[in-house]
């Protein structure tokens, strides 16, 4: 159901020649296709530290400008 081959046994050295040719063999008559994954990684805001350093910045700056202007 698989269209699974045995292709040999590898218990002593020179099988190596005759399962090389029978994995040739095998790999002719299967119809293959390349796989592609791909993946996204979504990363918090709180994990990029120069964000949080400018939104503090943004923010002490603000802060400094309302207190020397009057404001409370």
């Amino acid at each position: 159901m698989t269209e699974g081959t045995f292709l040999g046994t590898l218990n002593t050295p020179n099988d190596l020649t005759g399962l090389k040719e029978a994995w040739l063999t095998f790999r002719k008559s299967v119809n293959t296709r390349d796989v592609i994954h791909t993946s996204t990684e979504r990363l918090p805001l709180h994990a990029q530290i120069w964000l949080l350093v400018v939104l503090l910045g943004m923010l002490t700056a603000e802060w400094s400008i309302r207190r020397l202007g009057g404001g409370r």
